[in-house]
C-alpha cells in the first residue's frame, strides 16, 4: 500500500475509514460478487494456535465422538471402525508433524504462509479424505460438520450477512470439504438469512459410505481456488474478496487482472501471510474490528 490509513487499533487500509466502508457496503450498487475463504478466515477452530482454523482438524475431533456414540451398542463394529479411524488419524498427525517442522524451520506463523506450506496442506487434505474419512458414513460426517460451525470467529457471520446483502452473489471458495461448507451455508441461512453459494472439495460416496476425494475436481492449492474464481468472476463488474493466507493471494491477483484493481476490494483478515497483507487494500486483525468500523462509518445507521 502507498498511503496507509489507520482504521482502528491494529488495522489499516489504503482508503480512509468512511470511503472503505462505502466500498465494503457497495453504496454505488455495482454488480458485485463477494468471495470468502473459510479455513482461518471465517473458521477459528477449537485450537486456532495449533491448527490455524483448519476445519479438518475440528472434523477429526467431532468424528471421533460420532464413531463412539453411533456404535456404542455394537462392540465389533465399534472396535473395527474406531481402530481403522484411529490408525489413519495417527498417520495424519505424523504428516502434520512434518508441516509443523517445516513451519519451525522456515519461521512461519502458520500453514498457508508460503507456497511450499500450501503444498504440504494439500497432502494433508488428500490423505484425510482418502484414508481417515473413507469408510465412514456420509451422515456421520454431516453430523460432525454441523458441530463445527459454532467455532467461527466472533462477528464473522454478522459481517458476512451485511456484505452478502450488499452484493449480487456471495461465494465461499475453500479447500474445506463440502459437508462442512454446507453446514456453514445452512447456518448462515437459518440464523442470519444470508444466502451463500459454496465451492469446495467434494467427497465421493457409494451407498452413503465415503470412498474418497473427487480428485478430478479437487481444490488443493491456491491456484485451484483461483481457477474456481475464474469460472464465475466474469459475470460481475466488481468484487470484494476476503482471505487470511498465502493461498488466497491467487484470488486477489486474478480479480485484479480480470476486473481491474479499481473494481477489486481485497481484504486480509486474521492474516497469516506478509505477502497477502502487502497485496491487500485493507488489513483487519479480526472480524470484531471490521464490524466496528462498519458500524461507526455506515451511512445506513445514520439514515
Amino acid at each position: 500500500m502507498s498511503t496507509i490509513y489507520q482504521v482502528g487499533n491494529g488495522n489499516y487500509s489504503k482508503y480512509e475509514p468512511r470511503e472503505l466502508v462505502d466500498l465494503i457496503l457497495n453504496t454505488q450498487n455495482k454488480n458485485r460478487v463477494a468471495i470468502f475463504d473459510l479455513d482461518g478466515t471465517i473458521h477459528k477452530g477449537i485450537w486456532p494456535e495449533r491448527f490455524s482454523g483448519v476445519t479438518n482438524a475440528d472434523l477429526a475431533f467431532y468424528l471421533t465422538y460420532e464413531i463412539l456414540i453411533k456404535n456404542i451398542f455394537t462392540r465389533k463394529t465399534l472396535i473395527e471402525q474406531f481402530s481403522k479411524f484411529h490408525s489413519n488419524l495417527k498417520h495424519l498427525l505424523y504428516i502434520n508433524r512434518e508441516v509443523e517442522e517445516y513451519k519451525k524451520e522456515k519461521n512461519l506463523s502458520s500453514i498457508g504462509s508460503d507456497a511450499e506450506s500450501s503444498q504440504l496442506e494439500a497432502k494433508l487434505i488428500e490423505y484425510f479424505a482418502q484414508n481417515v474419512l473413507s469408510g465412514l458414513s456420509e451422515q456421520s460426517v454431516k453430523n460432525a460438520s454441523y458441530k463445527i460451525v459454532k467455532h467461527s470467529y466472533p462477528k464473522a457471520k454478522e459481517c458476512i450477512k451485511e456484505i452478502a446483502d450488499d452484493s449480487s452473489k456471495t461465494f465461499f471458495i475453500s479447500k474445506a470439504f463440502e459437508p462442512v461448507l454446507e453446514a456453514y451455508q445452512k447456518n448462515l441461512k437459518e440464523n442470519y438469512d444470508a444466502d451463500v453459494e459454496i465451492i469446495g472439495n467434494k467427497l465421493l460416496t457409494y451407498y452413503h459410505i465415503i470412498i474418497g476425494l473427487d480428485k478430478e475436481n479437487a481444490i488443493l492449492t491456491g491456484e485451484d481456488k483461483a481457477e474456481e474464481l475464474k469460472k464465475i468472476i466474469s459475470s460481475y463488474n466488481s468484487s470484494i474478496i476476503f482471505g487470511d493466507s498465502y493461498e488466497d493471494l491467487g484470488m486477489f491477483m486474478l480479480s485484479d487482472d480480470i476486473l481491474g484493481k479499481e473494481n477489486t476490494l481485497k481484504i486480509a483478515i486474521n492474516p497469516k501471510s506478509d505477502e497477502l497483507k502487502e497485496n491487500s487494500d485493507a488489513v483487519f486483525k479480526d472480524w470484531v474490528s471490521l464490524e466496528q468500523i462498519i458500524r461507526e462509518n455506515s451511512w445506513k445507521d445514520k439514515a
